[in-house]
């Protein structure tokens, strides 16, 4: 099991502002950070980590895990689309000093 230490995160339906706006934003995620556990919960605790998202940010949002994590992400908030209730996350990352990022993506 790997230690991952940060996330990135794009959360909305990032093409443009107009798609951004009209969908469902996440606002707020969580993690499941149990070390054992190899199956969310998915039912959120006080011992969720919880972690607020910018609802105004269409490129990545960098944030450092409060503790261990196995990588389980909750979507706990979410703000209203303008005209669709649908929502989207439209990239997700993780990384650890060992191996770097998980999916190669995310650029300082």
């Amino acid at each position: 099991m790997t230690d991952w230490s940060v996330f990135a995160i794009i959360n909305g339906y990032a093409a443009n502002r107009n798609l951004y706006y009209n969908n469902n934003i996440i606002t707020e995620v969580a993690d499941e950070w149990s070390k054992d556990s190899k199956n969310p919960s998915k039912k959120l605790t006080a011992t969720n980590n919880r972690y607020k998202l910018c609802d105004d940010c269409l490129t990545y949002q960098v944030v450092n895990y409060k503790q261990f994590s196995n990588g389980y992400i909750i979507c706990s908030k979410v703000k209203s689309g303008q005209k669709y209730s649908d929502t989207c996350l439209a990239e997700l990352d993780f990384y650890n000093e060992k191996t770097g990022w998980c999916f190669g993506g995310y650029l300082e």
